[in-house]
């Protein structure tokens, strides 16, 4: 029973991790796109509010499913 729970479990982070991947890639790209009339501020803020703390939860999604995989 603990091993299917933690095959859904991985299986569910599978999906997190590619939400999270397309947030990121969605966001550079958002990033490099903007226009510099718009000045530096807005991209500097959704660099630091937005683009960081996904990149950090990506990240640590990576070492859960790591972690998860070992415990099979």
């Amino acid at each position: 029973m603990a091993t299917i729970l933690i095959e859904e479990v991985v299986m569910g982070l599978d999906d997190v991790k590619g939400s999270l991947e397309q947030a990121v890639t969605t966001l550079e790209a958002i990033l490099e796109d903007l226009h510099t009339d718009l000045g530096t501020s807005l991209p500097t803020t959704l660099d630091r509010e937005l683009l960081h703390p996904l990149q950090s939860r990506l990240t640590f999604v990576e070492r859960l499913q790591e972690t998860l995989s070992r415990t099979q």
